[in-house]
């Protein structure tokens, strides 16, 4: 077998016996000699697993399977692959590069739309890229690390992917699961709070990932591609140390701009005050917490402050 190997199988038994496809399945791989957790070995698409392909052909239904045997060992849901490429047709030696990728299945007609190049990612990196919210969901149910970034000099996570693809609906999950910092600390995800703000996530994202972990190097140095004002009222809303990169500061000067950015800020600032009032409550978030520079503000919720690691 070449190209994805067992999930080529998989497909291909689930497309011959719909009855008993798990059984013909198993006996095909053991025929093979493949194991459920086999990694390709193509150099263009190296460490590729049955999960990882599933993942990106946006097949729920085998990531479920393949996440239903994870339980006796048969799956590592945080496999790295460690992909160059991944083939655009059933040729596969044609490629084209583009790291934001949707899913092409190179055994359905048809021309291709991107994929995904460099690939060093966990098969949650791959589901948050391609923006599928049930396979998302799946993975965080089976104990994918959240946290999980690129090892290709990037650093991007499966929430910096989500939010940088626009997948805003899969923000939320992610965060609530404990993405938002980097892998062992509490520092923020800087790449996902840049990605966030430049792709204009709605105001609860931006309010949560602000709850989890502060986003002051998130806001710096940032071409902001929407509102300037906007942008000046939510580095002023949560009070970001170096909030407003020179090229921003240049399109606010005009006459009512500040005007603009303070009602704005009034009000974003009100939101965000309401909306960690419930993630406090929510999270069981506990008093004078010294990292918490809200708490001084919170007059009506205990002074506010402190949490435990989900909070942060």
């Amino acid at each position: 077998m070449t190209l994805p190997a067992v999930y080529a199988a998989l497909r291909e038994c689930r497309a011959e016996r719909a009855a008993d496809w798990e059984d013909a399945f198993e006996t095909r791989l053991a025929h093979a000699g493949l194991q459920l957790d086999h990694k390709d070995e193509n150099e263009r698409y190296r460490g590729m697993t049955a999960l990882h392909w599933a993942c990106y052909f946006d097949d729920a239904a085998a990531c479920r399977y393949l996440l239903g045997r994870s339980a006796d060992g048969g799956v590592d849901v945080n496999a790295v692959a460690y992909a160059r490429s991944i083939p655009t047709s059933n040729d596969p030696e044609s490629y084209r590069t583009n790291i934001y990728s949707m899913a092409y299945d190179p055994y359905s007609p048809g021309p291709p739309p991107r994929v995904i190049e460099a690939l060093v990612a966990t098969p949650l990196i791959i589901a948050a890229t391609i923006g599928n919210l049930e396979i998302v969901e799946m993975l965080i149910e089976a104990k994918a690390d959240v946290r999980a970034q690129e090892r290709d000099g990037s650093f991007q996570s499966a929430l910096a992917h989500a939010a940088d693809g626009c997948h805003f609906d899969l923000m939320m999950p992610l965060l609530r699961a404990g993405a938002g910092v980097i892998p062992n600390s509490d520092i923020c995800d800087h790449f996902a709070v840049k990605s966030a703000l430049l792709r204009g996530a709605p105001d609860d994202i931006i309010f949560e990932m602000a709850c989890r972990a502060y986003p002051d190097a998130g806001f710096c140095y940032v071409n902001f591609v929407v509102s300037p004002v906007r942008f000046a009222a939510l580095a002023a809303a949560l009070r970001c140390y170096e909030p407003i990169a020179s090229d921003v500061s240049e399109e606010l000067n005009y006459p009512g701009a500040q005007a603009e950015v303070e009602e704005l800020t009034t009000k974003l600032a009100a939101a965000f005050k309401q909306y960690r009032k419930r993630f406090r409550a929510e999270h069981g978030v506990k008093p004078a917490d010294p990292l918490d520079r809200f708490s001084d503000d919170d007059d009506d919720d205990d002074g506010g402050g402190g949490g435990d690691d989900d909070a942060h």
